[in-house]
This record gives structure tokens, sequence and C-alpha cells, in this order.
């Protein structure tokens, strides 16, 4: 773990197990936590959903409004609060689905809790309506894999937040 002293900040790596997608996906959260006796739980910190969205979609094509709103819909899905959530959106990707180039994305949520076999079926249909509606990308285009972080997996202080 490393420690910023100038801005009090401390970082913590969180790593997914994801050999079921063929590729390697590596899922990273910079956490600003405080620790127990400054009054915040560290558990807290862990409420990060992140959501990376992969597309060919421009940068341009991007509403401005798109991380904001894309954030706010993650907290209200998984109920969690927006301060925690991560929205990581990378465009102009060189993508083909079905041997085209129309618009298409692939994208990741994971999450500490509140994902599942009925959750994810919910947070998909507000998700690819989201990114159809905004993006112009047809949900027959797209992917969301979804990564149920354990706490064994998310280390912290040279440990894990499951041996804390």
């Amino acid at each position: 773990m490393n420690h910023d002293r100038k801005n009090s900040k401390r970082y913590a790596t969180v790593n997914t197990d994801t050999d079921d997608l063929g590729n390697a996906l590596l899922a990273l959260a910079v956490i600003n936590v405080r620790s127990e006796k400054n009054g915040i739980d560290v558990y807290d910190a862990l409420k990060m959903p992140t959501f990376i969205l992969n597309t060919n979609v421009s940068k341009d094509k991007i509403p401005e409004d798109f991380l904001k709103n894309t954030a706010k819909l993650v907290a209200e899905l998984l109920k969690k609060p927006i301060s925690y959530v991560v929205v990581h959106v990378n465009p102009d990707q060189l993508m083909s689905w079905g041997g085209t180039s129309d618009p298409c994305a692939n994208a990741m949520l994971g999450s500490i809790g509140n994902l599942g076999t009925s959750e994810n079926v919910k947070i998909s249909k507000a998700l690819f309506e989201h990114v159809k509606d905004t993006l112009g990308i047809k949900p027959d285009r797209m992917y969301i894999t979804y990564v149920d972080l354990e706490r064994a997996n998310v280390g912290y202080m040279g440990t894990t937040f499951a041996d804390m």
C-alpha cells in the first residue's frame, strides 16, 4: 500500500480473477480511505462499484454528462453511494462485432456485493437501455461482464479485508 502524506490518500489495488473471459481483465480502483480513528469504517471504502466501458464510438459522440449520468445510474442500481462509483469510458477503440465496425461495446461492472443472478438481470436491462439511448449501441452489440469481488481478494494494509 502506498501513502501520500501530502494528500492523505491511501491506495488499494483490487484484482479480479476472470479466467472465463479468455483474456485477463484487471479492474483497478483507487480508493481514498480514511482510517477508523478518523471516524470512517474502512469497509465503507469498498462499496466502490467500477463500470468500465470499451467502445468504438468516438469521443466526440459521447455526451458530456454521460459519465455523471452513468455513475448515478450505477449507484442507484447497486444501492451504493455515488461517491464510491467509478465510471471509466474508453472511446475510439478499434473494435469489431460480428465482422463489422458498427457501434459496439464491451463492459465490465465490478462490485463487492449487490451482484448476482437476479440483480444482474435488472442491472443489465437498465445499463443496456442507458447505453443504447445515449450512445446508440444496440443491445445485441454489447456484453457486460459482472465481477462480484470477494473481501478476501481485496488487499489493504498488508492484509485483506476478509482478515480485518
